[in-house]
């Protein structure tokens, strides 16, 4: 069976991973092998331990320089480290290597726009969820 990486980068509160949730289920279900990448892993502890998913801290920027009211998703990526070119490299390294150390067949991405590029970079076939913000 597969191996499905499920990915989580921006954005907070329960709803990414509850979204995510009822699809991992399912595939596990099915025979899949799942792992979550979370942008907050004491969110991910409410949820995921309980289910018995495997999951583990997403690359993000640690910059503490946010924008206070982000306008659009630009602002929003800017304030995630996209106007960084060292930043940057480093998220997308990050998540190539997530990918490649669970050897994932396919990423189920919910606002991980980092991920995406990635996944892109490495020929992963990605599925993108959420509520198209």
């Amino acid at each position: 069976m597969s191996r499905i990486l499920f990915a989580w980068e921006l954005g907070g509160n329960l709803g990414h991973i509850t979204r995510q949730l009822p699809i991992a289920r399912q595939l596990r279900q099915k025979g899949h092998q799942i792992f979550f990448v979370v942008r907050d892993t004491a969110v991910a502890a409410q949820l995921l331990t309980l289910e018995g998913f495997a999951y583990t801290q997403a690359p993000i920027n640690i910059d503490k320089k946010r924008l206070p009211h982000p306008v659009n998703y630009a602002e929003i990526l800017i304030a995630s480290g996209y106007a960084d070119p060292a930043v940057l490299l480093g998220l997308v390294q990050g998540w190539i290597g997530l990918i490649r150390l669970f050897q994932a067949d396919l990423m189920v991405v919910d606002h991980a726009p980092t991920a995406l590029v990635a996944a892109r970079l490495t020929g992963l076939p990605a599925i993108t969820i959420g509520t198209g913000f």
